[in-house]
């Protein structure tokens, strides 16, 4: 049995700001998060600037903490977003392959000059 997985690392950013409330060190919360030191520096230093701190609006979601950390990242995303809600259709009818959309997809970005995510990206969004 083939058991291979895609793991695609996600910062947990809420954890982070809740963990150096606690007065942890930086390597220590990197340690428990499976983060460098070095991330979890730019992070902290990030929400400093922001003035970003524990304990967060309950409405905040992770996205938005994302975003306000990292407003580059949001700014820059140029690729097209797949239609999840047609792909799950898709994906119920017989012969029909995650692969088989994503080479659609792939297709269809190309004919309206639009940039697709690359297959790992593809399945984790």
């Amino acid at each position: 049995m083939n058991n291979n997985k895609e793991f695609t690392k996600v910062t947990n950013y809420r954890e982070i700001l809740r963990l150096a409330s606690l007065g942890l060190s930086k390597t220590d919360i990197g340690r428990q998060l499976g983060c460098s030191r070095n991330t979890i520096s730019v992070i902290l230093s990030r929400a400093q600037k922001q003035n970003l701190r524990w304990p967060l609006q309950p409405n905040r979601s992770d996205k938005n903490i994302e975003e306000t950390l990292f407003p580059e990242k949001t700014a820059a995303s140029r690729y097209k977003m797949p239609d999840y809600a047609r792909i799950h259709h898709e994906m119920g009818k017989p012969g029909v392959t995650f692969t088989l959309l994503w080479d659609e997809y792939c297709n269809s970005c190309r004919q309206h000059g639009e940039i697709p995510y690359a297959y790992t990206q593809f399945r984790y969004h």
